[in-house]
């Protein structure tokens, strides 16, 4: 099979290993601009130049994509922009199989045209969650099968939630769908609602735009920057987090606040994407709307000021994470996997 993506190594690793499991894939051919090696995985090299510059590497998978796409049984484009129409358009001229996974803003899709073609043209779309999912089905009249290959997630030591001494976390990359300026706005509030707070940020370093916003939000001594943390050294902020806080534009299904609810911590987050398939409004944390700071600030100073609620919020939290738990293992998402290529006739069932 070719697979077509562009995710950093963490995320790209917990695609794969679900199809690398599987006895009868082979081997997974990655069309993607950095290397990666694994186990049945081959990764497509390119020219050194095409590595360093997006634009040539873009065209360069494409080109061989389109050459090498006899040579597979099945092709899965992993993003509609753009990963999936390269998948797409080399699916649709060597008639080849191709099924997409879909990782972008939904709406994006339905506005695009070409978000919307990779999609009426592939035999399969997995989904991050169940809202996308149904929502997409309501508007389909094909006849594609539609499936949700969970992220493989192996969780941590759980911790009592004693000791908890950060207010206010936030975990991830600073792309301008995570609207982290609305963060460091929602943080503001809160600060003005409470008179104190202590807040972290997780992912990448300060830069001047955003200590500009902290100067003139008087935040620069509430919040810290701690740049990218991965494995236990991650876990310690998870851990000490009291309350998780997302305000992305558009997400898929967001791990990051499965990972917090391990650790008790409930997540008040934009009602976007498969949020609400993790977030229950009022039971293990707050959806809010877009740009609605006061709400999002409310919520936030709630669950601080209130000991009963929060005791009860955390303890839905720990109860949700343990229930998508199974959902997320490698045995479970090979299995998913496995009958949909047993459905499109690629292997038999066993």
């Amino acid at each position: 099979m070719a697979f077509v993506s562009g995710l950093s190594d963490k995320k790209l690793a917990q695609k794969l290993a679900p199809l690398q499991a599987i006895p009868e894939v082979l081997e997974i051919d990655l069309y993607r601009r950095q290397p990666f090696s694994g186990e049945k995985i081959r990764w497509m090299k390119m020219p050194n130049l095409c590595t360093r510059f997006a634009p040539l590497g873009d065209l360069w998978r494409l080109v061989a994509l389109i050459k090498n796409a006899h040579r597979y049984d099945i092709l899965i484009g992993c993003h509609q922009r753009y990963h999936g129409v390269y998948a797409a358009v080399a699916g649709v001229l060597l008639h080849k199989k191709v099924i997409q996974l879909v990782t972008t803003d939904p709406a994006w899709i339905k506005k695009s045209f070409m978000g919307g073609w990779t999609l009426r043209h592939a035999v399969a779309v997995g989904f991050r969650g169940r809202t996308t999912l149904e929502a997409y089905k309501k508007n389909c009249r094909g006849r594609q099968i539609f499936f949700i290959p969970q992220n493989v997630w192996q969780p941590s030591e759980r911790t009592n939630g004693n000791g908890k001494t950060i207010d206010l976390l936030y975990a991830g990359n600073f792309d301008a769908c995570k609207n982290i300026l609305g963060w460091i706005q929602i943080a503001a509030a809160v600060k003005r609602q409470r008179g104190f707070f202590s807040a972290v940020i997780i992912g990448e370093r300060l830069n001047k735009d955003l200590l500009k916003l902290l100067n003139r939000l008087q935040l620069k001594n509430d919040v810290t920057f701690t740049g990218p943390l991965h494995g236990k050294e991650l876990d310690k902020y998870y851990a000490a987090a009291r309350v998780f806080l997302l305000t992305s534009f558009w997400e898929g299904l967001p791990m990051v606040a499965v990972e917090s609810m391990n650790f008790g911590v409930p997540v008040v987050a934009t009602d976007v994407g498969d949020t609400r398939d993790l977030v229950e409004d009022g039971k293990n944390g707050y959806l809010t709307e877009v740009g609605d700071t006061d709400a999002a600030a409310r919520a936030v100073v709630r669950l601080l000021n209130d000991d009963e609620l929060y005791r009860r919020m955390s303890a839905n939290a720990y109860k949700k994470a343990e229930e998508f738990l199974h959902e997320c293992t490698i045995e479970h998402v090979s299995k998913i996997w496995r009958d949909v290529f047993v459905e499109l006739g690629l292997i038999e069932m066993s």
